[in-house]
């Protein structure tokens, strides 16, 4: 989840979730017996043909996924620090304003992410800013992704109509379906949306038939439209293709 700071940029609203009416810190101190009377249980149970142990080892390990199945790229939304998502609306390119707003309120001269992908698939690497001082010194200072990515709930409306209409729709679908899961069993994934990763898709898409590919993403921070002499590129992206594609 991203850090605070940036989330408030953002402006996105973090809500915690509940699963069968039970929060986070519920369900990790159920006994096993507590457990074993749930739905998500007898969901994991018929999956698992009637095998109650290992249905039950499912259900615990989906508890604690973060404890014991951490990944980085994960979107499962139990695969947090806590049991959020959060509620934004912001285009592509106002995340990238954000993120060089970001940039320029914490007075790094740029952050730089190193990335590759092909083959379907592709990720960042690295992150890190670069602090450039008066007397010339520079200082990297390392940071990963999960700085600035955020596990969300998309929301649109199902029903179209009115602007009054769209937006109780919308609150009603986030409230219902977003904050009150019906089971632990096969989990939704949240949105999972960074701005240092969307150059990515902008310039590779989902990496389909693409070679393999290394390079590195740098963004500086924003500058005001009064301010700006030449174009003013949203990013700098170099890249080094081999190999051939499928």
């Amino acid at each position: 989840m991203a850090n605070k700071i940036f989330i408030e940029r953002l402006g996105a609203e973090l809500h915690p979730f509940t699963v069968e009416g039970k929060t986070e810190k519920e369900w990790r101190s159920m006994s096993d017996e507590e457990l074993m009377e749930t739905k998500s249980y007898q969901d994991f149970l018929e999956w698992k043909d009637n095998d109650g142990d290992k249905a039950l080892e499912k259900l615990k390990e989906t508890i604690r996924y973060l404890e014991d199945k951490t990944n980085a790229w994960g979107e499962q939304i139990t695969n947090q620090e806590k049991w959020l998502v959060a509620r934004e609306r912001e285009s592509y390119i106002g995340w990238n304003d954000i993120l060089r707003k970001y940039i320029k309120e914490m007075q790094w001269d740029k952050l730089v992410c190193s990335f590759s992908g092909g083959h379907d698939s592709g990720c960042i690497t690295g992150v890190y800013a670069l602090k450039i001082y008066e007397n010339g010194e520079e200082e990297k200072i390392p940071l990963n992704e999960a700085h600035f990515t955020l596990y969300s709930a998309h929301i649109w409306s199902r029903n179209g109509g009115t602007e009054e209409e769209i937006k109780a729709d919308e609150e009603k679908m986030f409230r219902e379906e977003w904050l009150n899961k019906k089971s632990l069993f096969r989990m939704g994934h949240a949105g999972c949306m960074s701005p240092t990763y969307l150059p990515l898709m902008e310039n590779f898409g989902s990496w389909a038939n693409h070679p393999s590919t290394d390079g590195t993403l740098t963004f500086y921070p924003y500058v005001e439209e009064d301010e700006i002499a030449d174009f003013d590129d949203p990013y700098e992206i170099q890249y080094t293709c081999y190999g051939t594609g499928y």
